[in-house]
């Protein structure tokens, strides 16, 4: 069964300067930086199609592979290749970030994307869907220190979240 759930969020900068972030590897750098339980590894590459990253969150650990940069049409995809949700049972992990707006607008719309495949016979699998969700919001909001102006200090409450491939997330 193939699903995904999506997130969209209101930042307060242009969307140049977003993917300044998201379209490159600062992204991956700043979560190393900022963050105490996310340990970030990059393993090859320099943020463009073929770069792959080892990201670790406390027990979870998985290793992924940049599988689209486009800086036309501002959007990045990675795959998961090795661990993590894969070696929970999932066939397909993608995570997508593409970033909706113009350069000299003072916002723009971040809409992370995750995409994830469960093999016939492991719908037990759909309670992590709850986890997927949040990694879906947690990308955007956490990453907005980095991106948003001086004298800026707060995201815009317009977000939203999108589902499909399945009913909205419950724990099981």
């Amino acid at each position: 069964m193939f699903g995904q759930v999506s997130h969209e969020t209101e930042v307060k900068v242009g969307a140049g300067k977003a993917w300044e972030l998201y379209g490159t590897l600062k992204l991956a750098l700043l979560a190393k930086k900022e963050f105490s339980h996310i340990m970030v590894d990059i393993l090859d590459g320099d943020g463009g199609v073929s770069t792959v990253i080892k990201i670790t969150f406390g027990a979870l650990s998985y290793t992924e592979k940049y599988t689209k940069v486009d800086h036309e049409r501002r959007v990045k995809e990675t795959e998961a290749i090795e661990g993590g949700f894969l070696d929970m049972g999932l066939s397909l992990y993608r995570v997508r970030f593409q970033v909706i707006g113009k350069d000299e607008e003072e916002s723009c719309m971040i809409k992370s994307t995750i995409e994830y495949e469960v093999p016939d016979g492991r719908r037990g699998f759909l309670r992590c869907l709850h986890h997927l969700d949040q990694a879906a919001r947690g990308y955007p909001r956490s990453c907005q220190e980095a991106i948003r102006r001086p004298g800026r200090r707060r995201l815009n409450n317009r977000n939203k979240s999108i589902y499909s491939g399945a009913s909205r997330p419950k724990i099981l």
